[in-house]
């Protein structure tokens, strides 16, 4: 779990049971009121994008995502001399 003010580009979360990874964001204090994330997410499985707001200090579920070429798949070279 991380914060609301803890998102990044490029940080991935799961959020309504779909992953979504963070293209865009702007950390708001409005004249009045709490500070407030705005926050562009892209859609992993199916590229749409979404306009979301958080208040400061809500609980996300941050995804670790691995790199697939790093991984080393049979049939892809991973840049590693087979012996």
């Amino acid at each position: 779990m991380i914060n609301s003010q803890d998102i990044k580009k490029g940080t991935c979360i799961r959020m309504d049971g779909k992953l979504y990874f963070c293209i865009d964001f702007l950390h708001r204090k409005p004249g009045k009121g709490n500070t407030i994330m705005n926050v562009t997410l892209k859609d992993v499985v199916n590229g749409g994008v979404l306009e979301k707001r958080f208040n400061i200090g809500e609980k996300l579920e941050d995804v670790r995502v691995a790199d697939a070429g790093a991984v080393g798949h049979e049939g892809v070279s991973s840049g590693i001399p087979s012996a």
